[in-house]
């Protein structure tokens, strides 16, 4: 560079420069070219991906409406699987409950003895504590066996022979002898004839006729005997109109038949005779301390018809309710005029009477219970069993000590482990119901809880006052007879034909209670000397 010019540098620098620009401009129309390429291919490539979005966008609104379609099906399999979760819930609620009750009977449920199934047939069952005595009477216990007539009717004497066998001599006859009885019936049919007689006064001719004694009201009837005979079978006995007749029949070999309508009439007539005595009935359970009361349902001409039994020790008074918890006026007066404790199984009609001391039946209880442990396996039911049970015993061990109470502490102690007892059960029914929604099945075991714990006063009155009974047995023992009555006789057909039932089996049951025969007492009755009961009336008639 040394020896060249000023203006041949700026030359060859402006020629440098110019080759520079030259090589830019074509490193630039060279990018430019690749740029309109790629600008060429970017343009295809969108044109590619209008399509490919167009057919997404198409595919994105199929898919949305699928998808729409999808889950409307989710909502209605959902909903009809909460349907049928409901439904299976249900029906096994309902499984678990017919399961149960094919395991209830008359021992473990409010079910009567009649609707026990002979073949399955509940076992007799006791709450009481095992004592370990062998089965069967204990050593001291009075037996019971037929004893001889000190005045037999008809004496044979049998003699030894009069010559020995052995050596020929004679037999001299001692006065030592052994006396064996038989004991039998002889039925005797008698046929009593009045006649009465005409007669004419000699004075004024005026003819007079011989009067009949009660009793002979038609040409030929029958005696007090005999009626007696066919009411203490038909009413007492059971046996069924058809065969009555039959047995009277029978028994005089054919010499009395007697119609249905007779026996019917037979029954009406006795009934009639028989209400002073039902009076008196109700007159003397009005004035005791304690009433036990209870109902049963019998057929009367294919309808179901009430029976109330109230009762006590002494006496029995059978009545027809208009309907169950509504009592007839002869027994709604009786509790009217009742002021002691009525002792029931929480029929609720009867607690409108406020003026009374209600006690709960708690053998009711124990069945109830007997379910739940059964059943439900519950444990609380087994120790609430056991705690009655115990405090029952405890009441006749004081009893027998002569004590007429229990001590507070001892009743305090008692009722907080009742408490306890229901609270513990309280948790295992939570337990039991937790995320269900059918709980039907365990109606019954809350029912319970509920009304132990309501009642909780009503069902230890047996142990606050000693005068109270652990039960209403009384009154069920009454029922009893009645649904004996209805199982062999099928049903009753009127009205008329319960409420005479209903007379006569008051009167009887007394009787019986009161250790006095039945059958004098009807045939005493058909005599025009009706029975009486009561402290103001002579109660041997």
């Amino acid at each position: 560079m040394i020896g060249m010019t000023r203006l041949q540098r700026l030359e060859r620098e402006n020629k440098d420069l110019r080759i520079r620009l030259e090589n830019r401009e074509g490193k630039a129309e060279l990018a430019l070219c690749a740029l309109e390429d790629e600008a060429k291919t970017f343009k295809g490539q969108l044109r590619e991906k209008d399509k490919v979005i167009n057919m997404l966008q198409a595919s994105y609104v199929t898919l949305t409406e699928e998808n729409e379609d999808l889950r409307h099906q989710i909502k209605i399999l959902r909903n009809e699987n909460s349907v049928l979760r409901d439904t299976l819930e249900k029906a096994e609620d309902r499984s678990a409950k017919l399961a149960a009750r094919l395991q209830k009977d008359s021992s473990n449920s409010n079910k009567p003895p009649s609707s026990d199934s002979p073949f399955t047939k509940a076992k007799a069952t006791s709450e009481k504590e095992k004592s370990g005595k062998k089965v069967g009477g204990q050593p001291g216990h009075k037996g019971h066996r037929l004893m001889p007539s000190l005045n037999p009717n008809v004496v044979f004497d049998r003699m030894p022979p009069k010559v020995c066998p052995c050596c020929g001599e004679k037999v001299v006859i001692l006065e030592d002898y052994e006396a064996r009885q038989v004991v039998d019936v002889e039925i005797k049919v008698t046929v009593t004839e009045e006649r009465s007689h005409q007669g004419q006064c000699v004075g004024c001719s005026k003819v007079w006729q011989g009067e009949f004694s009660e009793g002979f009201n038609s040409p030929v009837g029958y005696g007090s005997s005999v009626k007696a005979m066919v009411a203490t079978l038909n009413a007492d006995a059971n046996v069924p109109i058809n065969k009555t007749a039959l047995f009277m029949s029978s028994i005089t070999d054919g010499q009395i038949n007697m119609s249905d309508g007779t026996i019917v009439n037979i029954i009406a007539d006795l009934a009639e005779k028989l209400e002073p005595a039902t009076e008196d009935i109700a007159d003397e359970l009005a004035a005791c301390n304690v009433l036990n009361v209870d109902e049963a349902g019998c057929s009367v001409n294919g309808n179901l018809t009430w029976i109330q039994i109230i009762s006590n020790k002494h006496y029995s008074l059978f009545g027809r309710s208009l309907k169950r918890g509504t009592p007839n006026d002869t027994m709604n007066n009786l509790i009217l005029l009742f002021t002691g404790i009525l002792v029931h199984d929480h029929l609720m009609s009867y607690y409108r009477y406020k003026h009374l001391t209600h006690g709960e039946c708690n053998v009711h209880i124990l069945r109830y219970l007997k379910a739940v442990r059964k059943i439900m396996k519950h444990p609380w039911a087994e120790a609430m069993t056991s705690l009655l049970a115990k405090a029952n015993n405890r009441k006749k061990e004081l009893i027998e000590a002569g004590c007429t109470g229990m001590e507070e502490d001892e009743l305090i102690k008692i009722r907080n482990e009742y408490v306890k007892i229901l609270e513990q059960g309280q948790i295992e029914y939570e337990a039991a119901i937790a995320g269900k929604k059918n709980i039907t099945y365990y109606n019954e075991e809350r029912r319970l809880l509920n009304r132990l714990k309501e009642y909780i006063d009503e069902h230890l009155l047996f142990l606050y006052d000693f005068t109270a009974p652990f039960d209403n047995n009384g009154a069920e023992r009454d029922c009893r007879k009645l649904k004996g009555k209805e199982k062999t006789a099928g049903c009753f057909r009127s009205d008329d034909g319960i409420d005479n039932y209903s007379v006569i089996a008051s009167v009887i049951a007394t009787l019986r209670k009161q250790g006095k025969n039945i059958f004098s007492a009807i045939r005493n009755t058909f005599q025009g000397v009706c029975i009486r009961f009561g402290k103001s009336v002579n109660s041997d008639k």
